[in-house]
């Protein structure tokens, strides 16, 4: 039998989807990252409409609501065509009012329609009219039979992080008559019947749930909790919306190495816009400083999404930023990780110089805590290793560990901001693999084995941490610095299985480092001494297969539907 068409696959994904409660806004940035959808392709994916479909259901709407009751302006499949792809080249801008049309029809949000090509693009005016519109909570999701809904009530509870249902109090059990405030009757019998909140008088058994149902419950719960203190502490901000916002943070960034980087952009995003918008009012002086702070490491976490869905000049955008903040912070540890990610971008972009430029000043700012400071001197090392400059790589190599002896207390908040132990060796095996045929001091071969070592290490680090906690793409990279290891020193057969270790991670957590790396050993396969070996024409039609597909997960254009 052969393979389903791609219609007949989101069709079964969205009905799995939708059979454990998840809404439109959940779909939508599933579809979005599994098929490279832009966000408004997105949304009606999650409907399941093609785009005739959909031109249909928004000239419905449209006469509907009196604004087109003669369709003289009716939607076209070719016309949605092009308001999905934009801002490519089209006949037809976008603006606030389709936005706001599409939003409707898709029942969503008309900031959840939009990306960062689209922000880049929008004309300032529509910008201005589209910050300014409210941004309002999805509808709630439709759950299993049995399972009833009770609304938050009106205007009180929201829920902005995309991804997340709008109303927590999804309660995942029946309840009774319907109050003053909307909630529903209880199903008779059922699931619903089973699992009534303590309130109602039974004890809950959450164990009965659907899967993944309870972790949502108790997630938008949260999320709407802390909506409503940032909104009660709105004006002059208190100690509640910092200490909230420290909280999401290190919720954030924990998570961040361990699941997609599309979903955690979107929460990421929609948390910066909270600290921007308190920002915009009147602060005291050390709340003022305390939001710049956060806004910052929001923005530094930003770049660093951008950077691992492969969009460089935005992840430079991001950081310029978080850098500003820091400054208007006075925050060392924030203007020092900065300068190592702006060092990052350099790296990566292939501007050598300027990455050892960027890490030395971001060596200088000594942080208040953390190992912001290991970590600029490690990405030093790494740039120097790579120019072949020997004495500027081991410098700073030494600098890192004495930076490392002198972290006396853990990174604030953690997660992806953190550089631990096994970071340190990896980005010490790069340093060492750029040394390899360009320094003078050790044999090549010398190097090469040095090298290994610390990927041996690196690996083994990684390996150890928990199942939960373990850093898949830094892993990988690491792995890579092994197999290029094995590689300088004319071992095919290393090489090889390590770097079929990496393939299967890169297909399902795709980050644009990993993906460079690996072209860049594909090229090292195609050496004099390799290109006549089948084995090493395998892995290399291998390597170049796997980013091909893992680049079509991650990016690209949402062209006409072939229908």
């Amino acid at each position: 039998m052969g393979k389903p068409s791609q219609r007949a696959e989101q069709e079964e994904l969205r009905a799995r989807m939708r059979a454990v409660g998840m809404a439109h806004d959940e779909i939508a940035v599933e579809f979005a990252r599994r098929y490279r959808l832009r966000p408004r392709a997105a949304y009606r994916a999650a409907h399941g409409w093609t785009q005739q479909q959909a031109a249909g259901h928004i000239n419905t709407h449209g006469a509907r609501v009196g604004l087109d009751p003669d369709g003289a302006a009716s939607m076209s499949a070719p016309w949605l065509s092009e308001l999905e792809n934009w801002p490519l080249p089209a006949r037809r801008r976008l603006t606030p009012q389709i936005l706001a049309v599409l939003a409707a029809v898709y029942g969503t949000d008309v900031h959840n329609l939009l990306d960062l090509d689209d922000r880049e693009h929008l004309a300032a005016e529509d910008t201005l009219v589209i910050t300014r519109m409210r941004r309002s909570a999805p509808p709630p999701p439709p759950v299993p039979a049995g399972l009833e809904v009770v609304p938050a009530a009106q205007g009180f509870l929201t829920n902005g992080i995309v991804g997340l249902p709008g109303s927590s109090v999804l309660l995942a059990m029946g309840l009774r008559q319907q109050n003053r405030y909307g909630g529903t009757r209880a199903a008779p019998g059922g699931a619903g019947a089973r699992l009534v909140d303590a309130v109602g008088g039974l004890a809950p058994r959450l164990d009965e749930a659907p899967a993944g149902l309870v972790e949502r419950m108790v997630t938008m719960a949260a999320r709407e909790s802390a909506d409503f203190s940032r909104a009660a502490d709105r004006g002059q901000v208190g100690p509640l919306t910092v200490e909230q916002f420290h909280e999401d943070l290190a919720w954030l960034a924990t998570r961040y190495p361990h699941r997609p980087v599309a979903p955690s952009f979107a929460e990421i995003a929609e948390l910066r816009n909270h600290a921007f918008s308190l920002l915009e009012d009147r602060q005291r002086p050390d709340r003022a400083r305390d939001l710049y702070a956060i806004a910052g490491v929001l923005c530094g976490m930003l770049a660093n999404a951008s950077f691992d869905l492969g969009y460089l000049p935005a992840a430079t955008t991001q950081a310029r930023t978080a850098f500003l903040c820091g400054e208007l912070a006075g925050h060392n540890g924030l203007r020092c990780w900065v300068r190592g990610m702006q060092s990052l971008i350099a790296y990566w972009q292939g501007s050598l110089p300027e990455a050892v430029r960027l890490a030395r000043e971001g060596w200088e700012f000594v942080p208040e805590h953390g190992t912001a400071r290991v970590r600029a001197a490690a990405l030093e090392a790494r740039a120097a290793g790579r120019l072949g400059d020997e004495a500027t790589a081991q410098d700073a190599l030494r600098r890192a560990e004495q930076a490392r002896a002198q972290v006396t207390s853990e990174d604030e908040p953690g997660g992806m901001l953190a550089f631990p132990d096994s970071k340190q060796f990896f980005y010490t095996a790069s340093a060492y693999l750029g040394l390899h045929g360009t320094a003078e001091t050790l044999t090549a071969d010398s190097w090469a084995a040095r090298a290994e070592q610390a990927a041996r290490t690196a690996i083994g680090l990684y390996e150890t941490a928990p199942a939960g906690e373990q850093r898949l793409g830094e892993l990988s990279l690491a792995r890579l610095d092994l197999a290029a290891a094995h590689l300088e020193r004319s071992e095919l057969d290393g090489a090889a299985q390590t770097i079929r270790t990496v393939l299967d991670t890169a297909t399902r957590r795709p980050t644009d480092s990993v993906l460079r790396r690996l072209r860049q050993l594909a090229t090292v396969t195609d050496r004099p001494q390799y290109r006549d070996l089948i084995p090493a024409q395998r892995l290399r039609e291998d390597i170049l297969d796997t980013c091909a597909t893992a680049a079509r997960t991650t990016a690209g254009d949402a062209r006409t539907d072939a229908e």
